[in-house]
């Protein structure tokens, strides 16, 4: 009888602590709504790029179909990326296997695109790093912004996939940075490419599931 009282009174203070903590919340905008937002603040971004550090060659390079289809698959990897992002933010809604397969699909063939950019084989190296770590740097600092407005986004929301949504929120962020620094790069060599943007993406996507977790358990007070 005492067990039993004791743990109703556990559970009156339960209920009357969490009522205490209640806090009128705005209502969670639509997907299609925050997404919008977040592209627009993205094509902002685009031409501020493209405006004041575009590469010199650029009008000549989107008359190529090889370099506007490795853009717009970077840059559909991001849009599909950021959609799952907002969704993950919504329980019920969270993507499903086949949709992140998906994901990792368009970004797979992104980066198989890469492959088909001519290989330089007279680069010095001090040359090849000197550049490689301004292009680094640079896909990583363009990133800071989508990932941090993705985070905000997403972390209104309740997720319960951590790990799923930051690594979305990561790729959505990274993807679109890797389609601003294509355009602003002056290099094609493929490996320059994949060693100075494309793995500093994966590294930022594999940080941003850590900070993910980290972030968005404290929003959903998941243990």
């Amino acid at each position: 009888m005492e067990i039993r009282q004791a743990r109703e009174q556990e559970r009156q203070a339960l209920i009357e602590r969490l009522v205490r903590d209640l806090k009128p919340v705005r209502p969670l905008w639509p997907v299609n709504t925050r997404l919008a937002m977040w592209l627009l603040m993205n094509a902002a971004l685009l031409i501020l790029a493209v405006t004041f550090g575009a590469r010199p060659d650029l009008q000549e390079k989107i008359h190529s179909l090889r370099f506007l289809t490795e853009v717009i698959a970077f840059g559909g990897a991001g849009t599909v990326a950021a959609i799952l992002a907002l969704r993950a933010a919504i329980p019920g809604r969270e993507p499903t296997r086949g949709e992140l397969q998906f994901a990792v699909a368009i970004a797979a063939v992104a980066i198989l695109f890469v492959f088909s950019e001519p290989m330089a084989l007279d680069v010095r190296m001090d040359g090849f790093i000197h550049e490689g770590l301004r292009c680094a740097f640079c896909t990583c600092v363009v990133a800071v912004i989508p990932w941090l407005a993705m985070l905000w986004a997403v972390r209104r929301g309740a997720p319960t996939r951590l790990t799923t949504a930051g690594a979305l929120i990561g790729a959505a962020a990274f993807f679109f940075s890797l389609v601003i620094t294509r355009l602003g790069c002056p290099i094609d060599d493929r490996i320059h490419f994949l060693t100075w943007h494309v793995i500093p993406a994966l590294a930022g996507i594999s940080l941003s599931v850590l900070a993910g977790i980290a972030w968005l358990r404290r929003k959903t007070f998941i243990g």
